[in-house]
């Protein structure tokens, strides 16, 4: 079976046994939970919402909006997506469409996610949707300002410390601190290009969960030994 795969049936029967009725589920984007999404058939019945704009240049299917239809379309709840880039010009430009109804209303639903489920990009070595759909010379100045991972849109160092705000804010997401309020945060991610990238998310404390795989657990165990 595919890593991907794997992960994201781990990650379905993980969440779908955390959900209930009274919660609100919060969805990131990423390769792994848009395989996710299509399995998602034993979730409770609660709201959906979108925590990212969508990133320009991805497949139509494997974007965060689409994963937020799939997953409510299957367990009947009301969604609350974001048909909006993620990433805008300015701070302004992204400052002005948060008011925009639709978004604003998935904004004012953050404070309410009580579970999530993340992905986690790596940008050194790089593995993220997010990295992909920059221009390169933005990539390399990011990269110099220390960026080893994003959550979200958050970007984040090799210490787990939040980096690059500015280009955080130019962002439509969730945000660090709202994401760390959340009760439970599963993040998802595999394989041996995630290994700093999941020892920066893990120090941030932005994540209360992990779906892994084995080799990769122990190489993070193995850190935390030494």
């Amino acid at each position: 079976m595919h890593l991907r795969t794997a992960l994201a049936q781990t990650a379905t029967a993980l969440v779908s046994e955390l959900v209930t009725e009274n919660d609100v589920l919060g969805v990131g984007y990423g390769r792994t939970l848009t395989i996710m999404a299509q399995t998602m058939d034993s979730l409770a019945c609660c709201p959906v919402v979108q925590l990212t704009g969508a990133l320009l240049g991805v497949n139509a299917e494997e974007n965060s909006v689409e994963l937020v239809r799939q997953i409510s379309a299957r367990n009947g709840g009301p969604a609350f997506p974001m048909y909006i880039p993620q990433v805008l010009p300015d701070a302004a430009t992204a400052a002005m469409l948060r008011r925009q109804p639709e978004v604003a209303e998935a904004h004012r639903r953050f404070p309410t996610v009580t579970k999530a489920v993340v992905a986690v990009g790596s940008w050194n070595p790089p593995s993220s949707q997010l990295y992909d759909a920059l221009p390169a010379k933005e990539r390399t100045a990011l990269l110099r300002r220390g960026v080893t991972a994003e959550i979200c849109a958050t970007l984040l160092d090799a210490e787990g410390n939040t980096v690059a705000q500015d280009f955080t804010d130019r962002c439509i997401s969730i945000n660090s601190t709202q994401l760390k309020a959340i009760d439970d945060v599963i993040a998802v991610a595999g394989g041996p290009t995630k290994l700093a990238a999941l020892r920066s998310v893990i120090l941030s404390g932005h994540v209360t969960s992990l779906v892994t795989d084995a080799t990769l657990a122990r190489a993070l165990v193995a850190e935390r030994a030494r």
